[in-house]
């Protein structure tokens, strides 16, 4: 499946092994057969803060992505990891990127119900309005997980409740969806 030592190291969260092999000259960019995950990709999805910085300051690439698009940050918003989230975006990375299915960070973390994650995302700018491929806003995605504290932060940073997304031909608002799924604390 193409795991290398470093990518075993960074999912462990060996400090100093990944210390050890870059010092060796471990490819820090070298990708898994299995997905096209990273050394960084691996490290940000387990929250192992030091490893990340290590790789971060050895200039591994924060946008490089895997297979289904998703980079570093956007695994990181899934998993929840608020402390790699935060030394991402003040590595400068993409909170805009999307992984294939349109999902950005920012809607992963709201579909995830990563409510301090969606504010550290939205305090640095990121589009609370930007929509998958299906049409669905992070406010959608809120809802119809029944997420009921990012629902309230989407809506106290003014996400629209007015965009409809179309499903099998008919039209739903962000309220309908939380209401067709039985959310009825949204």
């Amino acid at each position: 499946n193409g795991m290398t030592l470093l990518i075993i190291a960074c999912y462990g969260g060996q400090v100093a092994l990944v210390r050890l092999l870059l010092d060796a000259g471990a490819h820090k960019e070298k990708a898994t057969n299995n997905g096209g995950v990273t050394p960084l990709y691996i490290a940000c999805e387990k929250g192992h803060e030091v490893v990340v910085r290590i790789l971060l300051g050895e200039g591994a690439n924060k946008e490089n992505a895997d297979d289904e698009g998703g980079t570093p940050l956007f695994i990181a918003c899934q998993e929840g990891h608020e402390k790699v989230v935060k030394m991402l975006l003040g590595e400068g990375a993409d909170k805009e990127k999307a992984s294939n299915t349109g999902a950005t960070p920012l809607l992963i973390s709201c579909q995830k119900g990563h409510e301090k994650v969606a504010r550290m995302l939205l305090c640095e700018g990121a589009d609370k309005e930007k929509a998958n491929n299906q049409g669905c806003t992070p406010l959608h995605v809120a809802c119809g997980h029944g997420r009921t504290a990012v629902v309230k932060l989407l809506l106290d940073e003014g996400a629209s409740i007015t965009v409809e997304v179309i499903i099998q031909g008919r039209r739903y608002t962000s309220l309908l969806v939380a209401c067709c799924e039985g959310h009825d604390a949204i």
